[in-house]
């Protein structure tokens, strides 16, 4: 049984009925209104998490509703409206609704927008709860995830111990970072040697090395190697030489690879990993943590007003929306450049959809249909196709600047076949 509530305003009063049906069904506490006038109400006496409103009611209106919850409440709202208001509907996205309802809709794909909406809803929930002030170790790693949890945990082991230590996982999920992390943290922290193997050969990383002169006299703390994979195994043991003749100092190196027992061979030799397993860190796509988001947003947001002299407060509800469904392909690395850029170009305090890189706005994300567990596989699966269809559709219209007999023919179907799905996805 879920403790979300969810208010259904219709002036038609089978699909009030149908929906209180169909909702409770999927556990949910369901009220019912009439009109607009009477769902408001309800909305000022009881808690409601999410409202299901028709557009056009006598009286107030589904935007009247919309006006008078939005700005009251952590309410989501979906809009409800026949095929022919789809545009009005639009409109309603743009003044705040989560999404909206084609009448006459199909009731299986109720479950499916509901989840998206709570989880959604979720977020602004974590987003707006102020974190306590706090004197934690380790505070700079962000996130409120088990993952962050434990970047801090594997962060303190290596700490305790004297032995090298190895950074692992995809491109842009902050192994540099961590290793400063662990720098600062060192008991005579100092100064930090860098050095990107990547693009540099053997023998100009030997002539760094001896330029340096291997300056263990108090002048680095630490050593960084990034991309540490790209230097032959032979080298690779020439500095596990240094790592085990100086355990006062930290040598870290980095790899853009996950790196298990398993698979270790492609990227360090023998002798290094048999030193270095026990002080291996996992760095993870951000993807899989996305409730961290909001906090990476408060972060990158502050330090971009910081850079360009602004005074960007957050960013804005359907904004959130983009930014948490999107996949993150280049992780933590890619948002920072989101954030910067959206911050660059905002000209009041909240952060608007048409800031952001229109992949980030364009894309569609189907994982999210596995995470309902109220959809049957066959109903995931025509929710999936119904995604990718209206993809390809609309790229085969712009392809051939609307007409739909070329489009049809662009797809391999009948010009039948293509406008009966056109209509059917709402496309015009």
């Amino acid at each position: 049984m879920s403790d979300k509530t969810i208010l259904v305003i219709d002036d038609d009063e089978l699909i009030r009925k149908i929906l209180d049906v169909k909702l409770k069904s999927l556990g949910y506490k369901v009220l019912l209104a009439e009109n607009g006038e009477a769902g408001i109400d309800i909305f000022n006496k009881e808690k409601v998490d999410l409202i299901l409103s028709d557009l056009s009611m006598p009286g107030k209106s589904g935007f009247d509703v919309l006006n008078e919850v939005k700005n009251k409440k952590n309410v989501v709202v979906i809009i409800m409206t026949a095929f022919a208001n789809i545009k009005t509907a639009i409109k309603a996205l743009e003044l705040g609704a989560f999404d909206y309802l084609i009448k006459p809709f199909n009731m299986e794909e109720i479950p499916y927008i509901l989840n998206k909406a709570f989880m959604f809803q979720d977020f602004i929930n974590k987003k707006n709860k102020k974190p306590a002030e706090t004197k934690d170790k380790f505070f700079e790693i962000i996130g409120v995830s088990e993952y962050a949890k434990r970047l801090r945990n594997d962060v303190e082991r290596v700490l305790n111990s004297n032995n090298a230590v190895l950074i692992t996982g995809p491109a842009g999920t902050g192994k540099k970072f961590l290793a400063s992390v662990i720098n600062n943290y060192l008991p005579k922290s100092s100064e930090m040697f860098y050095m990107n193997i990547d693009g540099m050969t053997k023998n100009s990383v030997i002539s760094i090395f001896e330029k340096e002169q291997l300056d263990f006299s108090g002048k680095y703390s630490s050593f960084l190697f990034e991309n540490f994979n790209l230097l032959d195994f032979s080298f690779q043991d020439y500095i596990l030489k240094f790592c085990r003749e100086n355990p006062n100092i930290k040598f870290i190196c980095t790899v853009n690879k996950e790196v298990t027992k398993y698979n270790y061979t492609e990227f360090i030799s023998d002798r290094l990993y048999n030193y270095i397993n026990d002080n291996v860190i996992l760095t993870e796509p951000l993807n899989t943590h996305k409730e961290d988001i909001p906090l990476f947003m408060e972060y990158f947001i502050r330090n971009a007003n910081q850079k360009y002299n602004k005074d960007v407060k957050d960013v804005n509800k359907e904004a959130l929306y983009f930014l948490l469904h999107y996949h993150w392909p280049d992780n933590i690395m890619e948002l920072q450049s989101a954030i910067e850029k959206a911050v660059f170009l905002c000209k009041d305090e909240l952060i608007t959809p048409d800031l952001l890189y229109k992949n980030i706005v364009d894309y569609q994300e189907l994982d999210v249909v596995i995470f309902n567990p109220y959809l049957s596989y066959k109903d995931a699966v025509q929710l999936a196709k119904d995604k990718i269809d209206k993809y390809y559709y609309d790229m085969a219209l712009k392809n051939t600047n609307h007409n739909k007999t070329k489009a049809a023919k662009l797809l391999g179907i009948s010009l039948r076949q293509f406008q009966y799905r056109c209509k059917a996805l709402g496309i015009k």
